[in-house]
């Protein structure tokens, strides 16, 4: 009968010492126990071991370098390594070391006494390839990755479970397969460059990823390491230590797809810590803000304030996204180049597993050409209203004014000068509130397009007229430096003095928020050539920022606070001198306010116009039939004394219908009519001549006393019918009478 082997138990847990010589004892062998690793050794040199089972952390030495004096005492010991700190890089050592195997506490005593006979076994059959085979089966089947193993032909050896599992082959099926097969041809290409750098001595290279080729065909991602394999100093296969990164690089795929949606959307996208500050933003928000990603990174998104909102404004914001909720609002930020624009943002908190707030989402959309879209239809609207009221007042007050300036007219013809002088201060007056009515309609747009001769100073006058009161009250000076003499412009003069308006308006607002001496200039001048007229617009106030200045002239730009401002006004401006063949410009030197500057061109009058004056200077016609239709008694009444005093035969009618019956009587040269009438108005009374008598359709005039809309603007362009605006004068009648009959 054989001696029972001798096993050398080394472990500083007294406990676990005890167990082991308990157990191995029951099951037939001799056992001695150490508790350092001095003390294992001083027992090998007095007595022969077969194996060791050996803690690999000792507090005298360590398992690893017991196990090298162990080897140098007894060559053909094994040892059997057990550890409750498991680790795959210190497994493969201690294997590398020659150790048996390697077991992790708490293990199964079966588990041990199996592994202890097997390395009993294999200690009395030859060292080869199989004994290191059986060594990291058992180290593998105590790890969760999977283990390859194969020879110096880089054929496999053995896998286990896990391995069996990831590859979906049985170790029968892939034993003596070439490695080659379960890998890619660029899993292949760096496994050979791992292998290459550990066999040169250097340190290992860090786990690559790749994929590895199931035996289905499909393609799982894998984190893998390959480790040369050493038995008593020669390679004798390679070790291939493989994880299934399949989720995570799943993940990754998700996060990357995510990523480039992000980075692709058409919204701009912020992202930041709890504290609020930037840790990502993409492409659009770039486009947005003008921040790039390095420029905005660890930035807030104080970084865009405009000043526009108030501190409560931003503490509801912080309130409701540091409680969970979404917010959704408007804020008006402030681009890197210092401009403002309207942003539609939501903003939603991102919690971790516990649920607690980790981040926060801002999606941003520019909405500033919306609200420049809602602010240009406002505008019309109250543009629209403040028409059709004006309208209104302006038929109100023109019929009167006519009848004022009519007497006056007559009054004026009369041998007394006295009579004459009063009745040319009346006229003087009536004129004044004509000229205030059809600036307001001017302002309201409410006039169409009308090019005549302009002399730009009157245009000047008027408009300073028009504000004098709001300059008065705010202590304005405004000095008129007008040039004498200035050729006449063909223009609009409505327009410009649109222009003149807003620009002295523009003036007022700079001067009001400036201490005194609050003074506006205006100037006019001829250019050298005589080809232009300027006019300068100056004022005493803190002048136009430099940044801001090439932005004066775009719609919807203003400076001033919401509700005191469109932003219409210059951009106004610039399309009426535009159209005028003109430039405007600003200017603002450094200490002092700002300059408008304004050329136009010299133009001559259109031939068509020229006929008409020619027309209206040609000896006058009389003797006349004329019929005036107007449902205004004391308009038809004056029109009527007016005519009848160069001569004419007038007949009066009340409306459209009362006209025609006049008409049928035949004999009729002209036909003054009111174009807005009751019972039947100007247009259904010009279809009705139009379709009874056609030979007067060219011996019609309209007058009209409000603003033309744009059904009547139609039918006079349509028609080309000529028009007399109330209030009119004497010599209005006169110069279109003449110009319909000669």
């Amino acid at each position: 009968m054989s001696e029972p082997a001798r096993i050398l138990v080394v472990d500083d847990d007294a406990g676990t010492r005890e167990t082991l010589r308990d157990v191995l004892q029951a099951k037939g062998y001799a056992v001695d126990a150490a508790s350092r690793g001095a003390e294992g050794l001083e027992r090998l040199r007095t007595h022969p071991f077969d194996a060791a089972i050996v803690d690999i952390k000792l507090p005298d030495i360590s398992g690893l370098e017991l196990l090298q004096a162990l080897r140098t005492q007894a060559a053909d010991i094994e040892v059997i390594f057990i550890t409750g700190y498991a680790s795959l890089p210190t497994a493969i050592e201690a294997i590398n070391g020659e150790a048996f195997a390697y077991l992790v506490k708490p293990f199964e005593m079966d588990h041990l006494l199996a592994t202890l006979h097997k390395a009993l076994n294999t200690q009395r059959l030859a060292r080869a390839l199989r004994e290191s085979e059986e060594r990291y089966r058992l180290i593998a089947e105590n790890i969760q990755d999977a283990v390859f193993l194969v020879d110096r032909e880089s054929r496999l050896v053995f896998g286990n479970r896990r391995g069996e599992e990831i590859s979906g082959y049985t170790e029968a099926e892939f034993v003596g397969r070439p490695i080659t097969d379960l890998l890619t041809p660029e899993g292949a290409r760096r496994a050979s460059e791992r292998l290459a750098a550990a066999d040169s001595g250097r340190d290992p290279v860090p786990f690559f990823e790749t994929q590895l080729v199931r035996k289905d065909g499909s393609l799982v991602w894998v984190e893998a390491n390959v480790t040369t394999v050493v038995r008593h100093g020669q390679i004798v296969g390679r070790l291939g230590v493989v994880r299934d990164i399949s989720a995570r690089k799943r993940a990754e795929e998700q996060m990357r797809l995510r990523t480039t949606a992000l980075e692709a959307a058409a919204n701009a996208v912020v992202i930041t810590d709890r504290e609020g500050r930037i840790l990502w933003v993409n492409p659009a928000f770039t486009d947005l803000s003008g921040y790039t990603l390095a420029e905005a990174a660890g930035q807030t998104p104080r970084i865009l304030k405009s000043g526009q909102h108030d501190a409560a404004f931003y503490r509801d914001l912080w309130e409701t996204i540091l409680a969970g909720r979404t917010w959704r609002g408007e804020i008006v930020n402030r681009h890197k180049d210092g401009g403002p624009y309207t942003e539609e943002q939501v903003v939603t908190s991102v919690r971790d597993e516990r649920g607690e707030i980790t981040h926060f989402v801002a999606i941003k959309q520019d909405v500033s050409e919306r609200k420049r879209m809602q602010a240009q239809l406002i505008q019309s609207e109250k543009l629209a209203a403040m028409g059709q009221l004006l309208a209104g007042v302006a038929h109100e007050l023109n019929n009167p004014l006519s009848v004022v300036t009519g007497h006056a007219a007559i009054l004026k013809s009369t041998g007394d000068s006295r009579v004459a002088d009063r009745a040319q201060k009346m006229a003087d007056a009536a004129e004044r509130c004509a000229r205030i009515v059809r600036n307001f309609l001017a302002l309201a747009r409410q006039r169409p397009p009308e090019r005549g001769r302009v002399a730009l100073d009157q245009v000047v006058h008027e408009a300073v007229e028009l504000l004098a009161y709001p300059l008065r009250v705010d202590s304005v000076e405004v000095a008129l430096e007008l040039a004498r003499n200035l050729p006449a412009l063909w223009a609009d003069a409505h327009q410009l003095h649109q222009v003149v308006v807003n620009l002295v308006s523009n003036a007022h607002h700079a001067v009001r928020e400036a201490t005194s001496p609050r003074r506006i200039t205006l100037t006019t001048r001829q250019e050298a050539g005589g080809d232009s007229v300027v006019l300068e617009v100056a004022d005493s106030g803190r002048g136009i920022p430099r940044e801001i200045q090439a932005r004066l002239f775009e719609p919807f730009f203003t400076t001033k606070p919401p509700g005191q401002g469109t932003g219409l006004g210059l951009a106004l401006c610039k399309g009426i001198v535009e159209a005028h063949g003109g430039s405007i410009e600003a200017a603002s030197p450094p200490g002092s306010g700002a300059v408008f500057r304004v050329e136009l061109p010299v133009e001559n009058a259109p031939v068509a116009a020229a006929a008409a004056r020619a027309a209206a200077a040609s000896p006058p016609v009389r003797g006349q039939r004329i019929l005036v239709v107007d449902d205004e008694a004391e308009i038809a009444a004056l029109l009527s004394e007016m005519l009848a005093a160069d001569g004419h035969r007038v007949e009066i009618a009340a409306n459209g219908v009362e006209a025609l019956e006049k008409l049928g009587a035949g004999g009729h040269d002209l036909v003054i009519s009111d174009l807005r009438m009751p019972e039947l108005d100007g247009p259904g009374f010009y279809l009705e001549v139009a379709r009874r008598h056609p030979e007067l359709l060219r011996r019609m005039v309209f007058v009209t006393g409000d603003t033309l809309g744009p059904e009547s603007l139609e039918f006079l362009h349509r028609t080309n019918v000529p028009t007399l605006g109330k209030p009119f004068d004497l010599d209005d009648i006169r110069r279109v009478v003449q110009q319909v009959l000669v």
